[in-house]
């Protein structure tokens, strides 16, 4: 399986919006993928994770290395 992402910005009333989109390469074409990014795998297993509340969310930056490899 191959997936891509692809970082978006756009500036809309002086505020910044970046959007990160998924895509998955299904035969000979890539198809937009959503996940479910406000679930926390495991969370129905933990008592501690399942009764938390999210304060914030973000992603950590990641960056191509090389074509094949990602880097934190």
């Amino acid at each position: 399986m191959k997936r891509i992402s692809m970082l978006t910005f756009a500036l809309r009333a002086g505020r910044l919006k970046k959007q990160t989109a998924i895509f998955q390469l299904t035969g000979q074409t890539f198809g937009k993928v959503d996940l479910p990014l406000a679930e926390t795998p495991g969370a129905e297993d933990d008592p501690k994770l399942s009764a938390a509340t999210l304060i914030h969310d973000f992603v950590e930056p990641i960056r191509w290395v090389t074509p094949t490899v990602l880097e934190n």
